[in-house]
């Protein structure tokens, strides 16, 4: 008998290229110093396609924490020095909340689990 259930986040219950991909795209042009054909190239060496948004599994935004992801992409060109970028990059990742794009409506989902007696984390 199954008691209880238990989600992770990203892929599972938000979208995670719709829900990071601004972020990593904002994150870029910081990085890039505003130019947009360097935070493309930024984007790419840190795994995300800049032209659909895809993020590579395993590549650095899926996987990487913020330090990584500056020392990827300083490695691939970034003009912003890594002690200015990753404070910057944390700033971004902490806004991320407010754009998660849900894989359904949450509530319902959680109501309707909640209601058939399942523990819920």
């Amino acid at each position: 008998m199954i008691g209880g259930v238990l989600f992770d986040k990203d892929g599972t219950l938000l979208d995670f290229d719709a829900s990071w991909g601004p972020v990593n795209r904002k994150v870029a042009l910081i990085a890039a110093g505003g130019d947009q054909g360097l935070a493309d190239r930024l984007l790419e060496a840190c795994g995300m396609d800049p032209v659909t948004g895809a993020i590579v599994p395993d590549s650095l935004f899926a996987s990487g924490n913020t330090r990584e992801i500056a020392e990827g992409m300083i490695a691939a060109g970034a003009v912003v020095p890594l002690e200015t970028l990753v404070p910057g990059i944390d700033d971004c990742f902490a806004e991320a909340a407010l754009l998660s794009v849900p894989i359904t409506e949450l509530e319902p989902l959680f109501a309707r689990l909640h209601g058939r007696g399942l523990r819920l984390g």
